[in-house]
C-alpha cells in the first residue's frame, strides 16, 4: 500500500457518482462523435464528447 516504487502504468480518475467515463481509442474523432451521438440518444441522461489527447 504505497511502498512500491516502480514505474508509473496506469492513470487512476476520480470519477463523481452518476457520471460514466467511456474512453475509445484507435477510432476517428469524426466517427466517434457520431457512435457517442447515436448512443446518447438512446441514454435518458445528458452526454458530453471530450477529446483529450493525453496518451500518444
Amino acid at each position: 500500500m504505497g511502498s512500491d516504487k516502480r514505474s508509473l502504468e496506469y492513470w487512476i480518475v476520480a470519477v463523481k457518482p452518476d457520471r460514466i467515463l467511456y474512453e475509445e481509442g484507435r477510432i476517428a474523432k469524426n466517427r466517434a462523435r457520431k457512435v457517442i451521438s447515436i448512443v446518447a440518444s438512446k441514454m435518458p441522461i445528458r452526454t458530453q464528447f471530450i477529446i483529450c489527447n493525453v496518451l500518444k
